[in-house]
């Protein structure tokens, strides 16, 4: 073809307007390409061919061609439009910006420019800009959906959890089926423990999209952490399902075999990307739980830190669960300053957003809401069971080991976390009235209300066990309700978990804990926490009449069978000698003891904060505490 004039350009770009009217695209991109390839275009015949080009699928052509168009026309807003949005879905972000702000500098008012501007600044993590544009666009008009989306999940990486959850609703209300919205509100809320809200928020998620596989997996994690493991196993399945090689349902599925202790099968689903050295987070952190089975840890450090190394190379994201999991590793392996460098890293990527002033608070508005006045005074229920068993105290401090130990009586099932309890205090208002929260509203009980309450309760636990004699609630925040607790039940036997301050601190510390633990995150705070903990218990002694039994971790390791022992009598049941083999205990466990409670009784985590005595002044310090006692 002779591609000399421009009366041939002419005729071409002419027979290529019919064929992409008649749908050819194909036909009109070669009737073009010839001249493309010569030089010998003018703008409408780029601009056409880029069109062209974007219609086929071939995104860099198209680029190119919008990439001489602008040298013809440098002032078309259109064109630089046109430009940025290709080398956005390219993924070059910086031109793909260069190009709306040039859009925006001839055409201040096109809208739809800043919220493309907007996408391309939250993408590049320019997080300042893109709130100010988002926030143009929604002034401009508050429906658009992607502005609104766009808010939403800049919030939620802010860690701004409120203001995400408002951007999201106002997408939902405009438009009920989004899934995104209702899968991001999930992620919140399980964050923030709220899990009956997450769990709606993951179904709604499903019923808008059943083929979002991000959306199962995240359902899967809620249920393994509420201890449903065939439900997380079906979730697993659905992803799996849709997307049988992807790797994140893959990584979630083998983790849940290994929380069975099903470490085979665990390995097994992993083993062939390992090998292969494919690069993977939840592969990494699964090989780094399971390497010491097959001895192969010093080879799991090497794949976790060639995850940090890439993802700080490529600026993937943050690194903060690769820390937890290599600290936990190297802390196997007996290197401490690593270990605790690495802890620190990984808690240090979380925002600090433990408020001791406000927390100091609530202990106080609770302690002088519950005082010996107000017991001296109060109704009880008329409840005379004495089937709920409540363990409590902090976390890593022995509650999952002596759950483990009175289950394994065949009298007793272990409930593990549940949100039974917490949810009777979020929901307290409907019986108490509105206007005042708990622990203001306790003066309203009366024994109907706490009859209501303990049936609510007990029917809860039911469909958990209906035969068992006992029910055991580990729920750690427990520890806050413990004097409503007493009222509902003033039969109910109550466990109280220690352990020494600097090792559950430490040890704290040394887990990923989510929002809900918001003081987990900096030593200073979890002495600060602890000791308001330890207040609060103080209380509770001093005024209940319900027993309490103390289990102190470092005699319970030491002197199993004389404390296993005294445990069952404390419950009220006969010996059992199969309470002795509690690691053969054949039942699921989410916490992070669950490894702890297959092994039998072992004393190598009493006084493990001397290996980081080095770390922890700030912690020490804030205990009050000697660290050479």
């Amino acid at each position: 073809m002779n591609v000399s004039s421009f009366e041939d350009i002419a005729a071409a770009k002419q027979q290529a307007l019919v064929l992409c009217q008649q749908g050819d695209f194909v036909q009109a991109k070669k009737l073009l390409d010839p001249f493309f390839q010569s030089g010998r275009m003018d703008a409408q015949a780029y601009s056409m061919l880029g069109r062209i080009n974007w219609q086929l699928g071939y995104a860099e052509e198209a680029v190119l061609c919008l990439q001489e168009t602008v040298k013809f026309q440098p002032n078309s807003p259109d064109i630089h439009y046109a430009l940025g949005t290709g080398l956005s879905k390219l993924g070059r972000l910086p031109e793909a910006e260069a190009s709306f702000n040039k859009v925006l500098q001839f055409d201040p008012t096109n809208i739809q420019a800043v919220l493309e501007l907007a996408i391309v600044e939250f993408s590049q993590q320019k997080l300042t800009e893109a709130e100010a544009h988002f926030k143009q666009v929604i002034e401009h008009d508050p429906n658009i959906l992607k502005a609104l989306m766009g808010l939403g999940r800049l919030y939620q990486l802010l860690n701004k959890p409120e203001f995400a959850i408002n951007y999201y609703n106002r997408a939902l209300e405009i438009n009920p089926e989004i899934s995104d919205a209702h899968y991001h509100l999930g992620t919140i809320y399980l964050g923030q423990g709220q899990i009956d809200l997450a769990e709606d928020a993951y179904k709604k998620a499903q019923m808008a999209d059943p083929m979002n596989v991000a959306v199962h997996m995240e359902m899967g994690q809620l249920y393994m952490t509420t201890n449903k493991i065939d439900q997380a196993k079906e979730s697993f399945q659905k992803a799996l399902s849709i997307q049988p090689d992807n790797l994140d349902a893959i990584a979630c599925e083998a983790q849940l075999y290994e929380q069975l202790g099903d470490i085979d099968a665990a390995q097994e689903r992993v083993r062939h990307y390992i090998e292969q050295g494919v690069k993977h987070v939840g592969v990494g952190i699964l090989f780094s739980k399971i390497c010491k089975h097959s001895n192969s840890c010093e080879q799991a450090v090497d794949y976790l830190e060639d995850l940090i190394l890439d993802a700080e190379k490529n600026g993937t994201g943050k690194t903060s669960k690769i820390y937890f999991a290599l600290g936990k590793l190297y802390d196997q392996l007996g290197q401490y300053d690593k270990a605790f460098s690495c802890f620190k890293k990984a808690n240090d990527q979380k925002q600090d957003t433990f408020n001791t002033i406000e927390h100091t608070g609530c202990i106080s508005t609770l302690i002088t809401s519950c005082d010996w006045n107000f017991f001296m005074q109060a109704p009880r229920s008329t409840q005379k069971t004495e089937r709920p068993v409540f363990i409590v105290g902090m976390p890593r401090s022995g509650t999952t080991l002596t759950e483990q130990i009175l289950s394994s009586h065949p009298d007793v099932y272990g409930a593990g976390e549940i949100i039974t309890f917490p949810n009777i205090i979020k929901n307290l208002s409907a019986y108490l009235g509105a206007g005042t929260a708990y622990p203001g509203n306790l003066s309203n009980l009366t024994v109907e209300i706490l009859d209501t309450l303990a049936a609510t309760y007990l029917d809860e636990i039911n469909q958990l066990n209906d035969t068992a004699l006992r029910i055991v609630d580990k729920t750690l925040a427990n520890f806050l309700y413990l004097g409503l607790i007493s009222l509902m039940f003033p039969h109910a036997k109550i466990i109280h978990c220690k352990r020494d301050p600097r090792d559950t601190c430490l040890s704290i510390y040394f887990q990923n804990f989510d929002e809900s633990h918001n003081y987990a995150t900096r030593l200073e705070n979890l002495g600060f926490y602890y000791k308001e903990y330890e207040r609060v218990m103080q209380h509770w002694k001093s005024i209940l009449r319900v027993p309490i039994y103390e289990v102190q971790y470092e005699e319970l390791v030491q002197n199993q069978e004389a404390i296993s022992r005294e445990l069952i009598d404390f419950i009220g049941l006969e010996w059992d000698e199969r309470v002795l083999d509690f690691h053969k205990t054949k039942r699921s466990v989410v916490t992070a003891s669950y490894d702890q409670v297959r092994q039998k009784m072992y004393t190598r985590s009493t006084q493990r904060w001397k290996n980081y005595e080095n770390h922890i002044d700030d912690l020490v310090r804030t205990l009050g505490m000697e660290k050479d006692k």
